[in-house]
């Protein structure tokens, strides 16, 4: 059995504040993966999509910056109110019966943006962890991209390792 000890602290809204909330159409050649994302939603660079900002702070400290990457269908029920109190998924969930199939999350170090630098008080170009996650609806078709830049002095990632028969 894994477990993902990230996934379960980053993700309890209730030890975060949520700061600087963002949700914007834009084209895909606007986004920071252009190309993750024309190639995970089959877009052109011309095509529009959504993308929801937001950062979270614990004790002031802001820990992470996400960014939930949708089709304009999907988005249009989400509120900027609604962002400030729920996570995305409970808000779709709870809206539109929002069901997912499967999802695929990688994990590596990237150099931080300079606009990702500012939000996370960081240098330009020092190390980053990118959480990256794709998910799919029960139909195959891609449903959302997550980017969560995240920093490394406060990043720790977990796997419970179990072995049978030993």
């Amino acid at each position: 059995m894994i477990t993902n000890e990230v996934y379960n602290i980053l993700e309890d809204a209730d030890r975060y504040e949520i700061k600087n909330v963002d949700l914007k159409t834009m084209t895909v050649g606007e986004t920071r993966n252009a190309r993750t994302i024309r190639e995970f939603f089959n877009l052109t660079n011309e095509d529009q999509i959504c993308v929801v900002g937001r950062t979270r702070l614990l004790k002031g400290i802001p820990m992470y910056y996400i960014e939930n990457i949708l089709s304009p269908d999907v988005a249009k029920y989400l509120t900027i109110k609604e962002l400030y109190a729920k996570h995305l998924l409970q808000i779709l969930k709870d809206k539109i019966n929002l069901n997912i199939k499967r999802g695929e999350m990688y994990i590596e170090a990237v150099p931080t943006d300079p606009d990702v630098a500012e939000i996370l008080k960081m240098q330009i170009f020092e190390p980053l962890i990118l959480r990256q996650l794709f998910y799919w609806f029960p139909t195959g078709e891609p449903f959302e991209v997550v980017n969560s830049y995240m920093r490394p002095d406060y990043f720790r990632y977990k796997v419970d390792v179990g072995f049978a028969g030993f």
